[in-house]
């Protein structure tokens, strides 16, 4: 059971647009993925991306993908399991299902993209740096793009896997002010 971008969870909170992210070249693709997510990490997550840009002249970073269905995780766990892509959670697994969570792309200074196979530090550096004051993390291992809020656990609650609490009540739970 994930949650539906269209349930109240996602209501209010700010929309952004790429004129929020001034130092981005990609500030569309960031807003796509930033507007469906629940509003307390958007703007977390929102922050933490202006920091990165801000902190690392010339550098660029984006988000690739957010909120995802329970299908679309299921396609990524077959093909993981197929051996097509790497590791992925099955569905309901993810904080990507519920709202709270995204990948990120970092560019560097040369526009190349950085895909963090090389075991350099500008995910687990440069990036964690900047999304840290904002309450966010990435703790995966494999998964250096991938950040969350940094009150919640990898492994998903089996309440809010099962619906029996909603995402919000579970963040406030944690301290998180919703």
């Amino acid at each position: 059971m994930n949650t539906e971008p269209s349930s109240a969870e996602f209501a209010g909170g700010r929309t952004y647009t790429k004129n929020d992210f001034p130092l981005s070249t990609r500030g569309n693709q960031t807003t796509k993925h930033l507007n469906r997510l629940l509003p307390f990490a958007r703007d977390r997550i929102a922050q933490g991306i202006n920091n990165f840009l801000q902190t690392n002249s010339g550098w660029d970073i984006t988000i690739e993908q957010g909120y995802r269905t329970y299908a679309q995780q299921q396609e990524l766990y077959n093909k993981s399991q197929a051996g097509i892509i790497g590791k992925a959670a099955s569905p309901g697994g993810s904080w990507h299902n519920y709202g709270v969570a995204v990948d990120v792309a970092i560019y560097k200074p040369n526009g190349s993209k950085d895909d963090g196979t090389r075991g350099d530090s500008n995910y687990t550096g440069r990036a964690r740096s900047a999304f840290k004051p904002f309450r966010m993390k990435n703790t995966v291992p494999n998964d250096m793009g991938h950040f969350y809020p940094a009150e919640f656990a990898i492994k998903i609650p089996q309440a809010v896997r099962t619906g029996k609490k909603s995402v919000t009540d579970f963040a406030r739970e944690k301290g998180i002010n919703v």
